[in-house]
């Protein structure tokens, strides 16, 4: 998953699997799309990094946001990092049962 419609529909899958309200996924979604359109701007490359997501909280804070639409940014920044685990997870463990046999 390398594009940016990759990353956003593995999240919407995620969170629809886990059961969250349809505005929920919204709100995550347009949250996560503008966290991407930031790090494809700022040419941050592939990996998604803790520093990456601390920076961009500081900008949204030094944008003057409230804290209430900080905090949406962070939970969707959360809920697809849990989102990428569980693949990276289940590949792994797909690996491990492959070389096993």
């Amino acid at each position: 998953m390398k594009t940016k419609e990759a990353y956003q529909q593995g999240l919407c899958t995620y969170l629809i699997l886990k059961n969250y309200s349809a505005a929920t996924i919204s709100e995550h979604g347009c949250a996560f799309r503008q966290f991407l359109d930031w790090r494809i701007e700022g040419k941050h490359g592939e990996d998604f990094t803790p520093e990456q997501a601390r920076q961009y909280l500081l900008y949204r804070y030094e944008q003057g946001l409230k804290w209430q639409t900080i905090n949406g940014d962070y939970s969707a920044i959360q809920k697809f990092l849990s989102f990428f685990r569980s693949v990276g997870r289940k590949m792994r463990c797909r690996t491990t049962e492959k070389s096993l046999n």
